[in-house]
């Protein structure tokens, strides 16, 4: 009996032959090499942990089995990674970026941040689709979709380029909701934690996958409480709620409601750059498709509890086209639903003593526990930040685990003003 490890080699062979392509040309240019699977987000949140379970599949369907480096490139949504994967990474097959579909939606809009043709990429496939959906904690007041109509609700959203800003002003413009946003929550779990204490009510733009993951006992019993969902393809574990296209009655408004909700249909892909030979990025096109239905990769996902719904680079790119596809009447109608005015969270500083944890960039960022005894992170900058240790004048680059700091910050994932460290 073959082992498991000569039957995969020999599958990856068999499925690189069949998109006619050498096998043996594919193994003499991988081998050897380090593909970089690189996440548009930092560690741990959702887009890292597919971009990791890809990473720890997708070798051995690749002749000459390559090793697979993961890393991380934030910043912009997603259009910082967008730029990078498009003008700079290297363009021998080497490179799989996790493009973010929202940035494309960005580029069509008219972002002067991306630099990108969302057209040219090279898509190797999706992982998948997502299902959004509007999140209220069980003290809020918020009870049913009716409120959302009748009454002012607090919402958190991280910037104007967020889905947790354009779903809520989205629905206020088209359909009359009565949505306050408060720009300023950087991150879903800082959202989620500002809701259990009362700073806001709820938000929009949760992806329903990462809720059953990382918010399942919250869900479960009540405290979180999902009222309505967005999505062109709706979640069957949310099929009782009403869909936000849905409460579009007028065919214009529901046009515009389905461009921004297109995006979700390819939430967690991956593309290589523009200018890649074509029979590499056919390689990783099979190898891509070959691990997904891989038992091992599936058993993988649901140990992660991750949910798959994935998509080949021909779907893909199909929904790419739609996007594109979009008329300037249309793309103008979106941006005037989007714009105004909106109102900016208004930080409290507090000083918290706490044990530094971990330590990442240079000292850029810092992990401790907070006051509850939950993990957070805080950025601490060269200049923003005064940073004392031992009662000297010091850098960020001399934090280090174990140290001992108070911390002057207006909570988790906010700047710093000032570390004293012993």
């Amino acid at each position: 009996m073959l082992s498991h490890r000569i039957c995969a080699g020999l599958t990856g062979l068999a499925l690189t032959a069949a998109a006619g392509l050498s096998g043996a040309e594919g193994a003499d240019f991988y081998k050897g090499k380090r593909l970089s699977i690189v996440a548009s987000a930092g560690p741990g949140g959702g887009f890292d942990l597919y971009a990791r379970l890809l990473g720890r599949h997708i070798a051995k369907y690749i002749p000459g089995n390559p090793g697979v480096i993961n890393q991380n490139r934030t910043g912009a949504s997603g259009i910082v990674l967008a730029n990078y994967t498009y003008d700079i990474a290297p363009k021998d097959g080497t490179f799989i970026g996790n493009i973010r579909s929202s940035a494309l939606k960005d580029s069509i809009l008219g972002n002067k941040r991306t630099k990108f043709d969302g057209k040219k990429f090279e898509y190797i496939g999706n992982l998948n689709a997502e299902t959004s959906s509007c999140v209220f904690w069980h003290t809020s007041g918020v009870n049913s979709v009716e409120d959302f109509f009748a009454k002012e609700i607090v919402m958190g959203g991280s910037g104007r380029g967020g889905e947790s800003y354009s779903y809520p002003k989205l629905a206020n413009a088209l359909l009359g909701t009565k949505f306050k946003i408060i720009l300023g929550y950087r991150a879903s779990g800082l959202r989620l934690l500002a809701m259990e204490r009362g700073e806001i009510q709820g938000e929009c733009g949760s992806y329903t996958s990462i809720l059953k993951f990382q918010r399942a006992k919250d869900l479960k019993e009540g405290r979180l409480r999902v009222l309505m969902i967005a999505s062109n393809k709706p979640d069957p574990d949310f099929a009782d709620k009403p869909n936000l296209l849905d409460l579009a009655k007028d065919p214009e408004k529901r046009k515009v409601l389905s461009f921004m909700l297109t995006p979700l249909e390819i939430a967690r892909m991956f593309a290589s750059p523009p200018g890649t030979p074509k029979d590499r990025v056919a390689i990783l096109r099979t190898a891509f498709d070959a691990a997904v239905k891989d038992p091992a990769f599936k058993e993988d996902a649901k140990r992660g509890k991750l949910t798959l719904n994935t998509s080949s680079a021909a779907e893909v790119e199909a929904v790419v086209a739609r996007l594109y596809s979009a008329t300037p009447d249309l793309v103008k109608r979106v941006k005037a639903a989007l714009a105004g005015k909106v109102a900016k969270r208004k930080l409290v500083y507090y000083t918290h003593t706490a044990k530094i944890a971990k330590v990442k960039r240079n000292g850029s960022r810092i992990y401790f526990k907070d006051r509850d005894g939950r993990n957070i992170q805080a950025s601490v900058g060269g200049k923003e930040t005064k940073i004392t240790i031992g009662g000297k004048k010091a850098k960020k680059t001399a934090i280090k685990p174990g140290l001992t700091c108070k911390i002057h910050f207006a909570g988790p994932y906010s700047n710093a003003k000032s570390l004293d460290c012993t």
